[in-house]
């Protein structure tokens, strides 16, 4: 996909530097964080307020 872009973007500019794959390809900084349970319910919950949606969450265990 990244040669796609690249193809594209070149094709629209102008003069000057061309564009490469490699522009568009993420740049990691070799980190990663891993999220604990906790953390990914947390994100999926300000997700779904996000987009709109409610939360019916149970508390009986």
């Amino acid at each position: 996909m990244a040669v796609l872009a690249s193809v594209v973007a070149n094709s629209q500019r102008s003069k000057g530097r061309m564009s490469t794959p490699s522009d568009f390809l993420p740049k990691w900084d070799g980190t990663r964080h891993v999220m604990t349970p906790e953390e990914m319910f947390a994100a999926a919950m300000q997700a779904n307020v996000a987009m709109g949606g409610t939360a019916h969450i149970r508390t009986d265990n």
